[in-house]
């Protein structure tokens, strides 16, 4: 499946400080790297300070070391039918 949240729309620029979804768009795609650049972008330009604090805490997070869980350290949900909530008519 081919992730097109990003693909689709106009690289913001750096002075674009309501596009910070797009960047997140773009690490949920698997454009990290692309995400990451954005962000440092932001931090560097943006006139806004609480756009700049909100794309250095985005980056920190990218950045960070990735938790390896294994099975049994995993939370289980299980689905539900989409009949059981809803009240039958």
């Amino acid at each position: 499946m081919r992730c097109t949240l990003v693909g689709t729309c106009r690289r913001p620029s750096a002075t674009d400080g309501p596009y910070l979804h797009l960047y997140t768009s773009a690490q949920a795609c698997g454009r990290e790297k692309e995400a990451i650049d954005l962000y440092k972008e932001l931090e560097a330009s943006h006139p806004s300070r609480k756009v700049k604090k909100q794309a250095a805490d985005l980056r920190f997070i990218l950045e960070a070391p990735r938790l390896e869980l294994s099975e049994d350290e995993r939370v289980k949900i299980p689905l539900l039918q989409s009949d059981t909530w809803r009240q039958k008519e």
